[in-house]
């Protein structure tokens, strides 16, 4: 789970930020091979089963990684 999430900050970084000679590839890979879509349901389903299953999540979180949050 953690890495899933660690991908898919590293996905949101990409798309907010222009990357120089990146940014067509990264729009190409993300948006046209819906890729973000899949990304975002990925997570949302992540959510879900987490949700439904609480007993599963650990009871002590990581701290989150400071260039990752806002």
């Amino acid at each position: 789970e953690k890495a899933h999430v660690l991908s898919h900050a590293f996905v949101r970084r990409a798309l907010e930020t222009h990357l120089g000679g990146l940014q067509s590839e990264i729009s190409h890979l993300y948006y046209a091979q819906m890729r973000l879509h899949k990304a975002t349901n990925d997570s949302e389903a992540l959510v879900e089963k987490n949700g439904a299953h609480p007993e599963v999540t650990p009871k002590v979180q990581d701290p989150p990684a400071p260039w990752l949050t806002a």
